[in-house]
């Protein structure tokens, strides 16, 4: 019989803070799908914020609406505007160390998994 007991746990150590990540590590829909920003350039706020697209060195398509709104187009695989954060975890499986909560999930319901088996034959 194979053994049965497995201790799984989930830590986030106390030094641990939360850091800035890219698109591309947080699996961001907007670095992977691309994204629209409407700004209305008939205000002098749109047109300040036109100008700091136009000028952020991101690759997009504009294209001007009836109502006076820009719309801007931005290809997939660049990062958003927005700043992404995420908090170190160590993710644990008896002295075994996972590296993604993917991995430990994967690792713990194949765990789940065996126990049910072996109950199932005695």
């Amino acid at each position: 019989m194979r053994r049965l007991h497995r201790t799984f746990g989930l830590q986030r150590p106390p030094d641990s803070r939360y850091r800035a990540e890219s698109c591309a590590a947080v699996d961001c829909a907007a670095y992977t799908m691309g994204w629209i920003t409407a700004v209305d350039e008939t205000t002098n706020l749109g047109r300040r914020q036109g100008r700091y697209i136009r000028g952020s060195g991101k690759a997009y398509t504009a294209r001007r609406m009836r109502s006076g709104l820009t719309e801007f187009l931005f290809d997939p695989g660049q990062d958003c505007w927005e700043q992404h954060y995420i908090r170190r975890e160590v993710f644990t499986a008896d002295q075994r160390v996972h590296t993604t909560g993917a991995f430990w999930v994967e690792d713990f319901a194949e765990h789940q998994d065996r126990l049910a088996k072996e109950i199932a034959n005695g």
